[in-house]
Formats: structure tokens, C-alpha cells, sequence
């Protein structure tokens, strides 16, 4: 990885994206969280708890971003404030 474009994309990853965040009760009934970035097509991260989605969520946006410099592709800037909400979906 470019040094260089690495710093630029952890910087970028720290602004201030729209964060939803919601929960999925599993096949086995393990709840788990999923945690994603609108303004960032796809950037989506899942943890085992909100707190874990959200860190894991940063290291994706990070590299999200890294991938976008590297092709030359703009960022998108985020669109507001950090929100966050919990809803609940079941999987089948």
C-alpha cells in the first residue's frame, strides 16, 4: 500500500459520514450489528456488538477511500452529522 495514500484515506475516513446502524437476529438467534456509511455505496462493516460494527466500519471506510485515491476516483464528502439508529431486522 502507498504510504502516502494510506494517510490521506484515514484522514478522510475521520469526517463526519452519516453512520445507520441496525441489528440482525441470525438463523442460530446470535444477534449481530451492521453498521454502514450511505454517502459511501457498499462501505458496510458487522460486528457482535454496535460498538464493534462501528470501529469495524472505520478500518472498512478506511480502505474504501484508500481504494478510491488509488484509482483516481473523488471521495464523496459525507452529507451530515454522525446519526446513529438501532433498528432491528429478523433473517429468515
Amino acid at each position: 500500500m502507498n504510504k502516502q495514500l494510506l494517510e490521506q484515506a484515514r484522514a478522510l475516513a475521520l469526517r463526519n459520514y452519516t453512520t445507520i446502524l441496525s441489528s440482525e437476529n441470525l438463523s442460530d438467534g446470535t444477534e449481530m450489528f451492521l453498521a454502514r456509511n450511505p454517502e459511501l455505496e457498499g462501505c458496510m462493516a458487522q460486528g457482535e456488538t454496535p460498538e464493534a460494527a462501528q470501529s469495524n466500519l472505520l478500518e472498512a471506510r478506511i480502505d474504501y477511500i484508500y481504494f478510491l485515491l488509488e484509482d483516481g476516483l473523488p471521495v464523496p464528502d459525507p452529507t451530515r452529522e454522525v446519526t446513529s439508529s438501532l433498528s432491528t431486522e429478523h433473517t429468515k
